[in-house]
């Protein structure tokens, strides 16, 4: 096993470390929405990220340094580690991203009964706050909110800002042309809106489930050399040895580094280009209430 001296001081760190992540997560957890849009710095986002990263690269070492019994084994399993955490928040924001758009076709077919039942489409975008789908209450409130000093196209525009995704900004821009015409012309475009919405969201989970096993391939090869060479020191001895001096822990590091940069170059490469936002901030002029 490895020594003492090898795990103190380490664990010492983990220690501080992981209370003072454990502190900031509760502290984040339990402030509401308001409270993080005025209170959060972007230096205070950046330490807190800092503070969570080095926590979890700590503990895996400690993790592989301990289950191996040699230092140079935690070095692979910390450099994994750090995934992790940008891992956790990437899959987070592509859930929320997943689920505001996925809501968007039955909000659109919620107005158009809102136009046949004989109400306004203003009225029936300000019912959506509370009646619509819950992904996108956040964004109907904002609507709902703006359209008190703002006119129908500066309220959508400005509520559609907020969110940044190209894919809302289409479909904002086709309810603000919707919003110029009669009900009998909106409730045609809005129901083909709501058509051509779905056929987006079917070819964007299309183009993910394609690229979904090469993804799992990237990450299987980045994981195989760190666990192997986790099994081969926990079970030969010779090999802890060798691992536990300072030129084993030296072509653990060099291993490490080049697994994480092979990681990265891979998630470059297969990452897919954002589509760009057309519509930008201020695309649209404020005036009175419709």
């Amino acid at each position: 096993m490895i020594g003492s001296t090898w795990l103190t001081v380490p664990a010492a760190i983990a220690i501080g470390i992981g209370i003072s992540a454990a502190v900031h997560l509760v502290v984040s957890a339990t402030r509401t929405e308001p409270d993080r849009d005025a209170g959060a710095s972007p230096r205070t986002a950046l330490a807190g990220t800092v503070l969570i990263v080095a926590a979890v690269a700590t503990l895996g070492y400690l993790v592989g340094a301990t289950v191996g019994g040699a230092p140079g084994v935690g070095l692979p399993i910390a450099v994994l580690s750090l995934g992790a955490p940008r891992a956790l928040r990437t899959r987070r924001s592509a859930e929320t991203r997943r689920r505001v758009r996925e809501a968007w076709p039955d909000a659109i077919q919620s107005l158009v009964g809102g136009l046949l039942s004989g109400r306004s489409l203003h009225q029936a975008m300000c019912d959506l706050a509370e009646a619509g789908p819950e992904a996108l209450q956040p964004f109907w409130r904002r609507y709902r909110r703006l359209s008190g000093t703002l006119d129908q196209t500066a309220a959508l525009s400005a509520a559609r800002d907020e969110i940044g995704d190209p894919f809302v900004d289409r479909l904002v821009e086709v309810l603000i042309a919707a919003g110029e015409v009669g009900p009998a012309s909106a409730i045609d475009i809005l129901t083909d809106l709501a058509s051509a919405a779905a056929d987006d969201l079917h070819f964007e989970n299309r183009v993910a489930s394609a690229g979904l096993e090469q993804k799992i391939n990237s990450r299987v090869v980045a994981i195989v050399p760190s666990i192997a060479l986790l099994v081969l020191v926990w079970t030969n001895g010779a090999a802890r040895e060798y691992y536990s001096t300072s030129t084993g822990v030296t072509v653990a590091a060099i291993g490490a580094v080049v697994s994480g940069t092979g990681i990265l170059i891979v998630d470059r490469l297969g990452r897919l280009t954002a589509e760009p936002r057309v519509f930008g901030v201020g695309s649209a002029s404020s005036g009175g209430r419709s």
